[in-house]
Parts: C-alpha cells; structure tokens; sequence
C-alpha cells in the first residue's frame, strides 16, 4: 500500500500538487491522467523516491518514503529514466543495472530482451537508438526484476504497434493480488486496453 497523506510540492514557488491525500491499494492497477502540466509526472517521482515532498509524508507498508528508506522498495520505474550510459551497449547497460540489486540473473535478462524483440539491437550502443529503442529498453530494466511496484510515465510513447501489443500483455500479465501497478497514459484507446483504475489529476488536487 502507498498512502499519500498531506502532499504537497513547489517548483519555483509554483504549486505544483497541493494537500494531496490518496491510497494506493496493494494488487491494484492505475492509472494517472490529466492535461500536460498537471503534475503526473511530479506525481510518480515522489511516490519513488526521486523526488521529495514540500509537506506532508508518503507511506508504504507503514513506513515513511524518504525517512525509513530512500527509494520505494522492490520497484521497477521508468519516468524517463533511466538515461543510460550513452557509450555503452543496451546490454551493457542492463547487465550493469542487473548488478546493483543482484535480483535477476542474465537467462531472465535475455528472456525480457526477447521479448520486447530488441535482440538485433541490444548490442549496439545506446547513443544511436532511436527513441522507441530506448523505450524499450526502459522497460525492459523496469519489468526485469519481477518488481512488486511498476511506476511508468507514459510507457507507450514511441512504441509502434507490435511493441504495444506487447506491453499490454505485459501489464495484463503483470497484475497480482501482491503487485501494484501506477502509470501515466493520454490515450483513451489504450487506456481501455488495460484494466488500471483511472485518477484524475484534478479530482487528487481540487
């Protein structure tokens, strides 16, 4: 379970979310969705970390983001990020990231490689990949370690059909009474595509 209890952040004295109060039940999908600007994106960095709030706390599983724990545990996130190492191989990059929590082994890195059908090109350096390469890619790192929290900011951009078709499987077959699942999207058509709850910005900031 997330709880935001009180939440509010400032970006150069502009409010950005204010008094922000919202549970996010364990098992559940969601999805976050509102104009450009409304703070989704804000809204995902502090639920993982990346970002702190001005006020209030955010809690998970009883313990408070930010004080217990830096960064939301057993979490797969891709808010535009990573921003890989530029020189180095999508492999590279992988594996080393692989290497940080020691929580997946390289068959299981390779099988998500797979299938995302970026074999041809995980051994190319990330500074030539095109902008649905490294959305793939992103994924890739995100699902890999069989997270318990999947946070993705927009995780269809850039991909063309096949890479949707397959992310949408990937998301149906991510859901579990144990596993939460919070993301971003603006398209309606794949919105109703997936099972995720909807949260209005607006409603969560009114």
């Amino acid at each position: 379970m997330i709880q935001l209890n009180h939440v509010t952040k400032s970006f150069k004295q502009v409010t950005i979310l204010s008094d922000v109060n919202y549970t996010f039940a364990e098992g559940e999908s969601y999805c976050l969705v509102g104009p450009n600007g409304s703070g989704k994106s804000v809204f995902l960095q502090l639920i993982t970390g990346l970002s702190q709030p001005d006020e209030g706390n955010i809690i998970v599983d009883d313990q408070v983001l930010g004080e217990d724990f830096d960064f939301l545990p057993e979490a797969g996130i891709s808010i535009n990020q990573p921003e890989f190492m530029q020189n180095w191989t999508g492999w590279e990059n992988l594996v080393f990231l692989a290497s940080l929590r020691k929580r997946v082994q390289t068959p299981e890195i390779r099988a998500w490689v797979s299938r995302f059908r970026m074999d041809k090109d995980i051994d190319r350096v990330y500074r030539v990949y095109s902008q649905g390469m490294r959305q793939k890619l992103r994924l890739i790192q995100a699902f890999m370690e069989n997270p318990r929290y999947l946070i993705l900011d927009e995780p269809f951009n850039a991909l063309d059909k096949k890479a949707i078709d397959i992310l949408l499987t990937c998301l149906a077959e991510f859901s579990s009474p144990d596993k939460t699942l919070i993301m971003t999207c603006h398209t309606q058509e794949l919105l109703e595509q997936t099972a995720c709850k909807i949260v209005e910005m607006e409603e969560l900031t009114s």
